[in-house]
């Protein structure tokens, strides 16, 4: 479940991002040269590991949404958060853990 760590890693790096400005993040917007992911109101550098998962996860490709899920359709919050509660339950956290817990504030 590679895209689902990502997000929690950029959710975690990414200071005060929310689920839906990582979940409608765009490959253009990604400067892998720098480390930067350009969002609507704020850039944000990143680690060099996260970069590596951006780019296994957008595969060769140039433009477009990163978190695709089935059939190319738009990865939803509902499956983040699904996943995030099964995880949650593994390592013995409370079942209503939410990918918000893992945002810095600034």
């Amino acid at each position: 479940k590679i895209k689902e760590q990502l997000v929690a890693k950029l959710l975690y790096f990414g200071g005060s991002r929310t689920l839906d400005e990582v979940l409608n993040m765009r490959i253009e917007n990604v400067d892998f040269a720098k480390k930067v992911v350009h969002y609507e109101l704020q850039d944000v550098q990143y680690p060099a590991h996260v970069f590596a998962d951006i780019q296994e996860i957008a595969e060769g490709k140039t433009k477009g949404r990163l978190f695709l899920g089935r059939q190319n359709a738009p990865l939803g919050a509902a499956t983040i958060f699904r996943n995030f509660k099964e995880a949650a339950i593994k390592i013995g956290l409370e079942p209503n853990f939410a990918p918000a817990a893992l945002t810095l504030s600034t």
